[in-house]
């Protein structure tokens, strides 16, 4: 995994042209204004990776925190999580809700809300929604992996390995909810966050100081995920057009995680 690093002093540019690509392929979807905007920063000292800061007037600020290395395999998942259709879309669309339509939930965004996990999940989601398939992995492997200076014919394999620890996510809640209900020690915690997510000790530090700073806002993330993946599935099947709809259904139209099962 080390060998997919992101140089730092290349980040800013293998992020920009993924968060590009990000805006391209929703655009084609989602009318988006004429005037949004979205900045980038590199930030330290934080416990997540990346965040998304909705400033009004269709402009978000994202941060990236560059304290590990960032993977080349996390730029489109950043670029859409944090953008394009995530959460830059999704607060273009709640300041439209609370000024065209009036509805007054939508003026004010807290992060511990019901909404959460439709916010975190549908973010997560949006790189599969906006590069189905293998499409993914050909353009990082065409575009990212070149500008990062990395051998693009190592996609590939790269990529297999992304799907087969995949199915170790839920393990990482498992550990989380074990060391906030005090069931095991930070120590413990570490040790097993480097066995089921096959990560190094930096790393797994890092998972749990965004544990012990959010607490149970993690589970938003892949449990979110679930809901509206499923959603779509179940409404828009195999055709694009009707997938994207049923997403931007759940931004345009105010949504509760048990309205989508």
């Amino acid at each position: 995994r080390a060998q997919y690093a992101i140089p730092e002093a290349r980040v800013s540019e293998v992020m920009a042209a993924a968060i590009a690509e990000c805006r391209k392929r929703t655009r084609e979807h989602i009318n988006l204004p004429d005037d949004e905007s979205f900045g980038m920063a590199l930030v330290k000292d934080k416990s997540w990776g990346a965040y998304n800061y909705y400033q009004g007037a269709n402009h978000s600020k994202i941060e990236i925190n560059t304290d590990l290395p960032l993977s080349i395999g996390n730029a489109l998942i950043l670029g859409c999580h944090e953008g394009y259709p995530g959460h830059h879309v999704q607060g273009i669309y709640n300041e439209r809700n609370f000024r065209t339509k009036g509805w007054a939930e939508y003026s004010v965004a807290p992060l511990y809300a019901p909404a959460s996990p439709l916010n975190e999940g549908g973010a997560d989601f949006g790189v599969d929604l906006a590069f189905p398939g293998d499409e993914r992995v050909k353009f990082e492997a065409e575009v990212l992996y070149p500008l990062a200076g990395l051998d693009p014919t190592t996609a590939v394999a790269f990529d297999e390995l992304r799907k087969a620890t995949a199915e170790l996510d839920g393990a990482l809640l498992k550990v989380s909810q074990m060391h906030l209900d005090g069931e095991i020690t930070r120590e413990q915690a570490i040790t097993l966050v480097q066995k089921y997510k096959l990560v190094p000790r930096d790393a797994a530090e890092q998972s749990l100081e965004f544990d012990k700073q959010y607490r149970s806002y993690v589970i938003n993330y892949s449990v979110g995920e679930d809901l509206v993946r499923n959603y779509v599935d179940r409404m828009g099947g195999s055709d694009p057009k009707a997938r994207w709809a049923a997403y931007e259904h759940i931004l345009a139209t105010p949504t509760l995680p048990s309205d989508l099962r």
